[in-house]
């Protein structure tokens, strides 16, 4: 017993029977609850499925087992439904006439351009189970930079995190016990206090409100965001932050230059390589300026005259590397170098990143709730020295 999704009975039936199932009986499955469509993290196949897919497939392919025989198997082994499902269209498909790279790029939402590009290339050249390998290796790297990345960008904001659920419940629960226990003793209060005081009260008062305005301004940038002036301003401002900037500049360009690099060595055109090389740096900022030197090209001039145009985005030593190539035409070779030596690079500035990070937040969140210890310690001292000199 299983499922299978067709847009009608007839071609669900004739799905099956390709894979040489014998239908014995067949009834339309209830819709699915329309929260579990709208929401695409039902519906995920992470870079790390398409890697592990990725050396499957290339070690099937070794072994000289036919594709739509690999497909059959990668279907067994999948764990994510999702992609399970697609895998069994992409057999089909194949079972239809369909060259695997056309199979694959009627799956966009899962393989990107640069992935459907890298296996037309190999079906050109013949050499499909290199092709496999090559892409299983590209992405476990990308895969494990973003880790890396992510490591390094969830640290500082975990610990300010749970600073922020510390402060907020000695706002709502300390502070009070506080503010009542002096106002009975009629105590003088210190500015530090009286003002830790104000805001305890205007934030018990106006919670709700301070609810509502923080989520309507993370939707509003959440919106604004997804717009094209959005992309353009984030993506912008992304690669100009003091301590993150240069860490964002390096991941963009490590992108570029290995995805182009590969492309080039697949054999790809150096115009299409650029426009996919574009979409994969994920940045607007990068794309434009990539888009430029792919128009450049198109009129017959350099790749690296647009660049050097742009030694904010590429420092020079990307230009020069690309100028070089252009000349001896070794372009994804030292583009390849390019790719290495700033990978090497992030690995060394994401170490730094976590040993410059804790000093940091240990000393600010030190500073702050120092602060609070004060404000909440003063008066009691205050109070209890007037007590004792009273006596």
């Amino acid at each position: 017993m299983g499922a299978v999704e067709a847009s009608s009975r007839e071609l669900a039936i004739d799905i099956l029977q390709r894979h040489g199932l014998l239908v014995v009986s067949l009834e339309a499955q209830e819709a699915m609850p329309l929260w579990v469509g709208r929401f695409k993290f039902f519906q995920k196949v992470s870079l790390k499925d398409i890697s592990i897919f990725s050396r499957q497939f290339a070690t099937l392919l070794e072994a000289k087992v036919p594709i739509i025989d690999t497909l059959r198997t990668l279907h067994k082994q999948a764990d994510n439904k999702y992609l399970k499902d697609r895998i069994a269209e992409i057999a089909v498909d194949i079972e239809g006439g369909l060259a695997l790279s056309a199979a694959l790029a009627r799956q966009q939402r899962i393989f990107s351009p640069f992935f459907i590009s890298m296996v037309k290339s190999g079906e050109v050249s013949g050499n499909l189970e290199d092709v496999f390998s090559y892409l299983a290796d590209y992405l476990e790297k990308q895969y494990n930079l973003n880790t890396k990345v992510r490591g390094a960008l969830w640290y500082p904001v975990l610990i300010l995190f749970f600073f922020v659920v510390v402060a907020i419940a000695m706002v709502m629960l300390v502070i009070p016990q506080l503010e009542s226990f002096l106002l009975e003793f009629g105590a003088d209060l210190p500015l530090l206090t009286k003002a830790l005081i104000g805001a305890s009260q205007f934030f018990r008062n106006w919670f709700w409100l301070f609810i509502f305005l923080t989520a309507a301004a993370f939707f509003a940038a959440a919106r604004y965001v997804r717009t094209p002036e959005g992309r353009w301003f984030w993506d912008g401002l992304k690669i100009k932050l003091p301590i993150f900037g240069r860490l964002f500049r390096y991941i963009y360009i490590t992108h570029f230059s290995e995805t182009l690099g590969v492309l080039l060595e697949g054999g790809v055109p150096i115009n299409q390589a650029l426009i996919i090389s574009g979409d994969v740096v994920n940045n607007e900022v990068y794309k434009d300026i990539i888009l430029k030197a792919e128009e450049a090209v198109r009129r017959g001039e350099m790749t690296s005259r647009v660049i050097a145009a742009y030694p904010e985005q590429f420092p020079p030593v990307v230009n020069q590397m690309l100028a070089i190539g252009e000349k001896t035409g070794r372009i994804s070779e030292l583009l390849k170098r390019v790719a290495t030596f700033y990978r090497r690079e992030l690995d060394k500035i994401v170490a730094n990143l976590v040993v410059l990070i804790e000093p940091i937040l240990i000393i600010g969140l030190g500073a702050m709730i120092g602060l609070l210890l004060a404000a909440v310690l003063l008066p009691i001292y205050q109070l209890v020295t007037t007590l004792s000199l009273g006596g």
